[in-house]
């Protein structure tokens, strides 16, 4: 039997195609600025889609006081990138076949991509600013055109490829056999559905992790996708493949520096997210996950994606995701109310997850006397200048909350000791050296600090953690005020490791 041509595979009518619904949403998602009001239209025509949607903006609620009850809130709340995932997601996994060898084969298929694609989304959740849902999408399609090829060609490829050599590393048998490879086919796919430049130059390197000492330097993307690929390998063949594992754990701990015991915690998680993940998808595995178990874990890994959204869509302001009942009305930081609805809940994540976090609580020092002889006005300028200058010291992925009065409390997520140390001060000499505009204020504050790293068996309350960074304050304003004292904790029943008992210099 002849073997069909790339142009043959992209014409064929066998050729995994998306329903005109899911390539309308993803051509509005790859736009600069996505309509949502043309995307809400869109997925409503489609009841299943629009059923599938509503079901996961609700499973999590996002924070809010009652059920997200239409597509038109809902979609705003996931976000464009989240909602292509979805789309796409859900359309190659419903994909049959009735030749038995070819479904075993997709079955090994779809366990090594959606590996790949949790893989690359934990990853994004290690390296700064890149974003967890485009690193899932990029790793869940980086094998596409396998999926392609088994459905117009599966005769020829099974034989000619896939029983030539142990999977993933099909690329050398497939030039062989065909004068291309199922990368050639999954970027013309990736192109014609409107998937951003930006994946698609990340899939096409994917495979070439076994270039790791060529000096290349990898875009954060490309270098996730490549470990994801070693991750799909190893989690397909780890029974037989002793080098898969030491292929996945040299490049990991080449390219993110992570020791051995890291690695291992990683892969743990890898696996329990990925039966996470064959229940968003709707995705049989196998039997190496229990319905039961698949159902509380997928809960987990919702509620985890509805916070990330939100968050993301309060910090960018994209629709949908500005809440001013969640705002300090003077100062435009968040209040109380946020702290109480959102943020304990992303520190109970961070503590479930063993992720180190750091606290600071700080407040004006001699506030008082500012009010009594320069007056309210004037001291409401105080705390706004403050307020600007805690904004413009933390990072994106940081939190600043006006607590009350002259107090606020800043949350630094996934923080290492000395990133807290280090905007501490910057804190304290910046606001020190702040003038507040039309006056002749001068103000100091007293920060307290607080660097946590949970273990396993921490409680996730975690109003302890504010009160050790109250504490802290208080020892720094106790002993003069204008420095930072901070609080070093391994495990919340670990007291206090670390005081340091001079202010940071």
């Amino acid at each position: 039997m002849s073997l069909v041509t790339l142009d043959q595979i992209l014409s064929s009518d066998r050729l995994p195609s998306l329903p005109q619904v899911a390539l309308r949403v993803i051509e509005l998602a790859a736009e600069a600025e996505p309509n949502f009001n043309e995307v809400i239209k869109t997925v409503r025509t489609d009841p299943a889609l629009a059923s599938r949607i509503m079901k996961l903006a609700n499973s999590a609620l996002f924070g809010l006081g009652k059920p997200v009850a239409s597509v038109d809130a809902a979609i705003p709340l996931l976000g464009m990138t989240m909602v292509r995932t979805i789309v796409l997601g859900f359309t190659l996994s419903d994909m049959r076949t009735e030749d038995r060898d070819v479904r075993a084969v997709m079955q090994k298929l779809w366990r090594s991509s959606l590996t790949q694609a949790v893989c690359a989304e934990q990853l994004a959740e290690e390296t700064s600013g890149a974003d967890p849902a485009t690193y899932f999408l990029a790793g869940l399609l980086q094998d596409l055109g396998i999926l392609s090829i088994l459905h117009t060609d599966s005769e020829n490829y099974l034989d000619r490829v896939w029983d030539q050599c142990e999977f993933p590393n099909v690329i050398a048998s497939e030039r062989t056999a065909y004068g291309f490879t199922h990368i050639d086919v999954a970027l013309a796919l990736c192109e014609r559905w409107g998937i951003p430049t930006e994946i698609r130059d990340a899939i096409s390197t994917h495979h070439q992790h076994m270039q790791s000492g060529s000096g290349v330097k990898r875009k954060p993307l490309a270098t996730a996708l490549q470990a994801a690929s070693l991750s799909g390998h190893y989690s397909v063949n780890h029974r037989s493949s002793r080098r898969a594992m030491d292929n996945l754990y040299g490049f990991l701990r080449q390219h993110y520096k992570w020791q051995p015991k890291r690695i291992e915690e990683f892969m743990e998680e890898t696996t329990l997210r990925v039966g996470e993940a064959a229940a968003l998808f709707s995705f049989e595995l196998g039997k190496n996950y229990t319905p039961e178990r698949v159902l509380d874990d997928a809960k987990q890994l919702l509620e985890d994606i509805a916070l990330q959204s939100q968050m993301r869509m309060m910090q960018t302001g994209k629709p949908g995701g500005h809440d001013e009942s969640l705002e300090d009305p003077m100062t435009k930081t968040y209040n109380r109310r946020f702290m109480d609805r959102v943020l304990n809940e992303q520190l109970s994540t961070s503590i479930r997850k063993r992720k180190p976090v750091g606290l600071l609580f700080l407040d004006i020092d001699r506030f008082k006397s500012i009010n009594d002889t320069y007056g309210h006005n004037a001291g409401d300028d105080a705390i706004c200048e403050v307020a600007r200058v805690l904004n413009a010291a933390v990072r994106k992925t940081d939190f600043v909350i006006r607590f009350g009065g002259d107090e606020f409390l800043v949350a630094l997520m996934d923080a290492k000791g000395d990133t807290v140390e280090t905007i501490a001060e910057r804190v304290r000499a910046d606001i020190a050296a702040a003038a507040v505009e039309d006056s002749e204020i001068k103000m100091t504050t007293s920060v307290g600090a607080l660097h946590y790293t949970p273990v396993k068996g921490d409680s996730t309350d975690t109003n302890w953690l504010i009160d050790y960074a109250d504490k802290a304050m208080y020892e720094a304003k106790r002993n003069g005020g204008d420095q930072v004292w901070l609080y070093e904790v391994k495990g919340q029943d670990k007291v206090v490791t670390k005081a340091l008992a001079q202010p940071v210099a």
